[in-house]
């Protein structure tokens, strides 16, 4: 009878998540991801083992509590206690910043954190181009959320508090975070299902805006060969909309002899491809890692015409000591151009545990 109990239990939880997920979304499609959200930096990697992994993952990480931002379903009791600290270099005085602490409540992990971008300073001109002075813009992200395990299954809900400021414009939103994994009882396989940036917003920077939050529905899967040191991750994201694809008119074309410009038409393959990220795990030992990930739609949407370049590339590495970890990772957008993110995690209670006489 138990047994049965616990099983209708699993079964509601997911129907419930379903449910949520099916009253956030909206009817409406757009072809393109880009100028249709607002708070778009939430959809964004802020931590150095995410970006490396291709900025994209549900389903790998499980001792990364940066990704309980992303994922609220890592339940480990082995987090416990810890504590992170992430940032990433932009241009000029710009830059991102996430932090995070977790610890057991009850019979899950309780997290809050805050992660955000500073944009800087910048010039702030009348219409006619004259420079007035200065001003400063910033979107922040405030957040709580619970994780529990039941069984093989790990389940999480987070609640999101986003904020945006540009010079005297500011924005507010609540944003809702749900995720699911399923963690094979024998292999080293998971499947991770999340639902992120479900919500609205309440207040917009001009009065009568009303510009949704940038959903995102995620499912990937990731396995480790029992004999080889790499483990290996597949995510689908955006999978409540199929055309993703954006082609500039007045940059993607070619021009015939005839002076008649060819615009390059959409494809199904290519579509398909913008959908998945993959990233790689090089497991040379239990406390050294090196990261890699791939991510097509970042490589498709930052293409400049006759011009190469690794863009959507990421990579990185990790060390893990017994009182903390610390990991580096960097994506990248153009020739020369990306992000370097650092990480430090620390585990508060082997730092601070008393000595046994």
């Amino acid at each position: 009878m138990n047994k049965r109990y616990k099983k209708n239990k699993k079964t509601l939880i997911f129907l419930l998540l379903l449910l949520c997920t099916k009253f956030f979304i909206k009817n409406e499609v757009f072809a393109q991801i880009g100028g249709r959200n607002s708070f778009a930096f939430a959809q964004n990697p802020h931590n150095a083992w995410l970006s490396a992994m291709g900025g994209v993952n549900v389903s790998s990480g499980a001792y990364e509590i940066n990704n309980i931002f992303q994922n609220p379903a890592i339940a480990d009791d082995t987090l416990a206690k810890t504590a992170s600290f992430s940032f990433a270099t932009w241009q000029a005085d710009a830059g991102q910043y996430q932090f995070i602490y977790v610890d057991k409540w009850k019979k899950g992990l309780f997290s809050g954190g805050i992660r955000g971008v500073n944009y800087g300073k910048m010039q702030l001109t009348d219409a006619t181009g004259a420079v007035l002075g200065e001003f400063r813009a910033s979107d922040w992200d405030m957040m709580a959320s619970y994780g529990i395990k039941q069984g093989n299954f790990y389940f999480g809900g987070g609640l999101h508090y986003l904020v945006s400021q540009i010079e005297s414009y500011n924005a507010h939103a609540l944003a809702f975070n749900m995720s699911g994994v399923f963690q094979h009882p024998k292999h080293d396989f998971r499947i991770g299902l999340a639902v992120q940036n479900a919500g609205f917003t309440f207040k917009n920077y001009l009065q009568g805006e009303n510009t949704p939050l940038p959903l995102d529905i995620q499912l990937g899967a990731s396995y480790k060969p029992k004999y080889m040191p790499v483990r290996f991750s597949l995510t689908a994201h955006h999978l409540h909309k199929w055309d993703i694809v954006y082609l500039d008119p007045y940059q993607n074309y070619t021009v015939d002899l005839t002076g008649q410009r060819n615009v390059p038409k959409k494809t199904f393959f290519d579509d398909l491809a913008r959908h998945f990220v993959i990233g790689t795990e090089l497991l040379f030992s239990p406390k050294f890692h090196i990261l890699l990930g791939y991510n097509h739609l970042v490589n498709r949407e930052m293409k400049i015409r006759n011009l190469g370049g690794t863009r959507g590339f990421s990579f990185g590495f990790g060390f893990h000591a017994k009182k903390y970890s610390f990991q580096y990772g960097y994506s990248t957008h153009q020739i020369g151009v990306g992000k370097h993110f650092f990480t430090l995690q620390l585990r508060t209670r082997e730092i601070f545990r008393k000595k046994q006489k």
